[in-house]
């Protein structure tokens, strides 16, 4: 599943006009600490790619498929946060230098599972 919505977005932008593909950025994250209150920091790989399609949308790809998410650009960092169905939100913060953390605040029968990725990014 991953493969194929990593294929119709590259189709999709491959196909758009020009002007618009030019205009088409990603951010490779790769992150290898994962911090939980239950188990603390431990080394796991995860990564995420991000998508900016130049006309203010964003998305993720990540371990569940492609994602559109939000980006918000500030003077020190950009973030990506993607809202959840159930009302909590997940976010991605990259500093300039690429150092970045991913925040996961998911909620699962009423409880919190929390955990806390560290790594960095590039384009």
């Amino acid at each position: 599943m991953k493969n194929l919505a990593t294929k119709i977005l590259v189709a999709a932008f491959l196909l758009a006009p020009q002007s618009l593909a030019a205009q088409v950025s990603s951010y490779v994250c790769k992150f290898d600490i994962e911090c939980s209150p239950n188990e603390g920091c431990q080394k796991k790989e995860m990564d995420l790619t991000f998508f900016l399609d130049g006309q203010g949308k964003a998305f993720m790809q990540g371990n569940v498929g492609l994602v559109q998410v939000v980006p918000v650009a500030g003077t020190q960092a950009f973030s990506f946060v993607e809202p959840l169905e159930s009302g909590v939100v997940q976010s991605t913060t990259v500093l300039t230098d690429g150092t970045a953390v991913h925040s996961r605040h998911t909620a699962i029968m009423g409880d919190f599972v929390v955990a806390q990725w560290h790594g960095n990014c590039s384009n």
